[in-house]
């Protein structure tokens, strides 16, 4: 077994564990402390930072103009979106990546820093006004739990800042927790699926639209970090304004789409892709589907918990992909913690 299926295998146990923190009163509390202004600034690099896009996204759909930005874009003086808001919340699952001490610095005495962390004792954690514990444990290998548990905690926030925290929430929680230990359990074939259909291309895009396009970005960069491959993420519009041309034999294609507005153009987008000799798979709520085959019109989850259960999908992929490529388990030229930029 590898260290990161290990890790994996941890993921439904870590997600149980932040779902019992956040049920005790005090830490609930944390979740209503401060409200999100007129617009909630999500900051954090890579996996952390992709978890900020989905909370935004989130947010969005209730008609709060939240935004998600890269810290290290914010690294120079007088950056007018730090300036402005009122409400940040700085994702990072170390908490001492190199860009974390220098936009705190810039910070508003104003500014309501909310930490959301794996480490409560970090520099991030001690700038900021509120901790929220991502509760994951250690890792070592690339983001499995403290990206799911990220995204679940950030669903748990948006939902506090919408007025719609309540028991329901938690049991969903525990639903797909219970999920993942399934997707789990038949890793085997999921495995299979995947490399059949894409594992041996020559290149590597994965696309989705809305939420969906957050996991795009993740699984891409999971396969250059672990699998060291050559990998591309966009959106289904983004595509299909240019990268498209790229599309041959050569290429292999993951689609995630999910039961939204964007469901139909990212199915036209798989059927394309097939027609143009590309390797494609198309997949929803962790389910994989070929170019053509009717996918579901509804979810057994909240839509903005639905990239958890793809991405565990896209882990067990990445894993399998880099045993079936003999590539060394590690990472070669950065650590767990990103230290310089």
């Amino acid at each position: 077994m590898s260290k990161f299926f290990d890790e994996m295998r941890q993921q439904p146990a870590a997600l149980r564990a932040l779902a019992a923190a956040y049920q005790q009163p005090a830490a609930r509390k944390l979740l209503l402390a401060y409200p999100p202004g007129s617009q909630p600034l999500f900051l954090g690099m890579g996996a952390s930072h992709h978890a900020g896009l989905l909370a935004a996204r989130h947010l969005q759909r209730s008609g709060i103009a939240a935004l998600a930005l890269e810290a290290a874009d914010l690294l120079q003086p007088g950056n007018v979106w730090l300036q402005r808001a009122e409400t940040v919340v700085f994702v990072s699952q170390s908490g001492a990546s190199a860009e974390v001490q220098p936009v705190c610095a810039q910070l508003r005495a104003t500014s309501a820093l909310l930490a959301i962390t794996n480490e409560p004792q970090s520099v991030l954690a001690h700038s900021a006004r509120t901790v929220l514990a991502l509760h994951a444990g250690a890792e070592a290998t690339v983001s499995s739990k403290t990206y799911v548990n990220s995204l679940a905690l950030l669903w748990l926030l948006a939902r506090a800042w919408q007025g719609r925290l309540d028991t329901a929430a938690f049991d969903e929680l525990a639903r797909v927790a219970d999920h993942i230990e399934q997707l789990l359990e038949n890793c085997t074939g999921i495995a299979a699926r995947w490399l059949a259909e894409v594992g041996s291309a020559d290149w590597q895009v994965f696309v989705g639209q809305g939420a969906p396009a957050v996991t795009a970005r993740q699984s891409a960069m999971m396969v250059n970090e672990w699998a060291k491959g050559h990998a591309l993420a966009h959106s289904v519009g983004s595509f299909r304004h240019g990268p498209v041309e790229s599309a041959d034999t050569r290429m292999g294609a993951v689609l995630f789409a999910a039961p939204n507005e964007y469901q139909a153009m990212t199915a036209r987008l798989a059927t394309d892709l097939h027609g143009y000799g590309c390797r494609v798979l198309l997949v929803q709520g962790g389910e994989a589907f070929a170019p053509g085959q009717p996918l579901p019109g509804a979810a057994p989850f909240d839509e903005f918990l639905l990239p958890i259960i793809d991405t565990v999908a896209a882990q067990i992929y990445v894993d399998s992909l880099t045993t079936a490529q003999n590539v060394t388990e590690g990472f070669r030229y950065i650590s767990k913690v990103t230290a310089k930029l």
